[in-house]
């Protein structure tokens, strides 16, 4: 002889009122399984040395992600420098982003730079991965 719990169980789910599944209406959707954890992904080839000081540098990526994009940003400084500007990558095309250095940005002594992007969860990606402590460098002529 069953249990008589068990048997209220049984009845229960044999007659629609068991424990709610996927798809149910009241489905706890407090925990999205969904929801992109990872940060995006972005491909870029250095600028090339050197380039003009008097000029415009333009940094272009190519950002990868699951979700939207919601910053790209370009951080600079002088060779010389120790802290960090910056200067936003705007969209030229689908996953195409590029910011551009002008001659105020630019000095003489050269320039160091990073590319980070930031999707609609926070996740925060890199270029170089270990930016801002890794970082790229061109040279610049008068």
């Amino acid at each position: 002889m069953l249990p008589p719990l068990l048997i209220a169980a049984l009845l229960a789910c044999a007659s629609g009122g068991g424990p709610a599944t996927a798809g149910d209406e009241g489905e706890d959707t407090a925990f999205d399984d969904s929801e992109d954890r990872l940060a995006p992904t972005i491909e870029h080839t250095p600028v090339e040395s050197p380039q003009s000081a008097s000029g415009y540098v333009s940094v272009t990526a190519t950002i990868l992600d699951d979700s939207a994009i919601v910053n790209t940003t370009v951080y600079y400084r002088r060779q010389v420098e120790v802290s960090w500007s910056t200067v936003q990558m705007t969209g030229q095309g689908p996953d195409i982003y590029v910011g551009v250095l002008g001659p105020e940005e630019l000095s003489s002594a050269g320039m160091h730079y990073y590319i980070e992007a930031v999707d609609q969860y926070g996740n925060v990606g890199t270029y170089p991965e270990g930016a801002p402590s890794d970082f790229l460098k061109f040279d610049l002529v008068e």
